[in-house]
């Protein structure tokens, strides 16, 4: 017999609450995708950064740069080269990389790695944020869309600068906003994860404070939908913030890199079209579409399941609030200071997997759950395929001029 269509809702949602009490049985392993699935996903973003490196063994300008910095006769002095005007960012990656670089060593790979792994990073901890909402076929492909087919991210899993870190730090940021949306009152170690968080993302970018700003501006929303009046997340978050205060005179500073007299134009709105196709598939893009028309008109009931009474979902509010970041630097690039550059705004990227995870789980509990599992399977393995293919096909460079330096040349 056929199951009835709430059947099927039922099942395939039951899929994701009981997996913890099925785990113990020797009889199932409903625990199988979420240690597969992430750790394909890591094997696949390692594996890209190894394919792109050995079609382009050279580092680039601001690779080189990042190379340099080893070079520095000690962290402090580091420090003071960074606050000096010697980088546009804090100096948090280069403090990292050089702890790394001592057990690594040197060479175009190894510098290059762990970009790799910290976006690999972010795929487990969104993976991890979003399995406790949705079961793991629509997790999957949403992480899948963005992770493996966006040519932003794929681009930083081999470039030895601080963009892999920002993404990680970004999705940590998100992660810990989700469980604080989640729970009425945060405990200390989800506060205190919330304040690191936020402490990360500030120094590994720039533009983390803007990102920051649009994690506290959602969960303000959310707070402000449930009625809710509590102060701890955000006086966690105040914290990293006042931690970030002795660099702000030289974000100020920073910021007169980026008149018009710098290197970045102006931005049409053909590019920020580019851009928003880059931090993600298009077919992110038009699953959004059609969730959000389906949302109008209300042909899919509610999918999140901790705070069913609240009618907007914590995943779709905190991602929409950070993949509008894009579009807003955008738009201050045309009224005032030109600053608009995908790998500056690639945390955006972390917002779509949140806004289309509910409507990809909405079309799933539609299905039988057998074909909804082989279709989550089968749509995660095209789209890791499509990294590694992407990654194959990536332009050679050629032999070393001003513009490209092996890393050797800096030993």
């Amino acid at each position: 017999m056929v199951p009835s269509e709430a059947n099927r809702r039922v099942s395939f949602r039951a899929m994701n609450e009981t997996a913890t009490v099925r785990a113990r049985s020797p009889a199932g392993r409903p625990w199988l995708p979420d240690v597969t699935v992430p750790a394909l996903a890591v094997a696949v973003l390692v594996g890209a950064c190894a394919l792109i490196t050995s079609r382009r063994p050279y580092l680039w300008f601001d690779e080189a740069v990042t190379r340099l910095f080893l070079d520095d006769p000690n962290a402090v002095h580091l420090v003071r080269t960074v606050a000096a005007g010697g980088e546009n960012n804090p100096p948090l990656y280069h403090l990292l990389l050089r702890a790394w670089a001592s057990v690594a060593g040197t060479s175009t790979f190894a510098l290059r790695l762990p970009s790799a792994l910290f976006v690999a990073a972010a795929f487990v901890l969104l993976w991890r944020a979003l399995r406790r909402e949705f079961p793991w076929p629509a997790v999957a492909i949403a992480l899948g869309l963005t992770f493996f087919p966006a040519d932003a991210v794929l681009d930083q899993v081999a470039q030895a600068r601080f963009y892999g870190l920002f993404l990680f730090s970004g999705a940590a940021a998100v992660a810990t906003a989700l469980e604080v949306a989640r729970r009425e009152q945060p405990g200390p170690w989800l506060l205190s994860a919330t304040g690191a968080s936020h402490l990360l993302l500030l120094y590994s970018h720039t533009f983390g404070i803007l990102y920051s700003a649009a994690i506290v501006a959602a969960l303000g929303v959310l707070d402000a939908r449930a009625r809710r009046l509590r102060a701890a997340p955000y006086l966690a978050i105040a914290a990293a913030w006042l931690a970030f205060v002795p660099w702000i005179p030289w974000v100020l500073e920073q910021g007169k890199m980026a008149r018009p007299t710098a290197w970045i134009a102006p931005p049409t709105f053909r590019r920020l079209s580019g851009v928003m196709q880059r931090l993600t598939s298009p077919l992110s893009l038009v699953v959004a579409g059609v969730g959000l028309v389906a949302l109008l008109r209300r042909r899919f009931g509610p999918v999140a399941v901790s705070i069913p009474r609240n009618p907007i979902a914590p995943t779709v509010v905190i991602g929409g609030s950070v993949a509008a970041v894009a579009p807003l630097v955008w738009l201050e690039s045309r009224l005032a200071i030109p600053i608009f550059v995908d790998r500056y705004v690639l945390p955006s990227a972390l917002g779509w997997p949140l806004i289309v995870a509910p409507v990809i789980a909405a079309v799933l509990m539609r299905m039988r759950d057998r074909v909804a599992t082989i279709a989550g399977a089968a749509a995660f393995a095209l789209l890791a395929s499509s990294a590694v293919l992407a990654a194959g096909r990536r332009e050679r460079t050629q032999a070393p001029d001003t513009l490209v330096a092996p890393a050797a040349r800096f030993a």
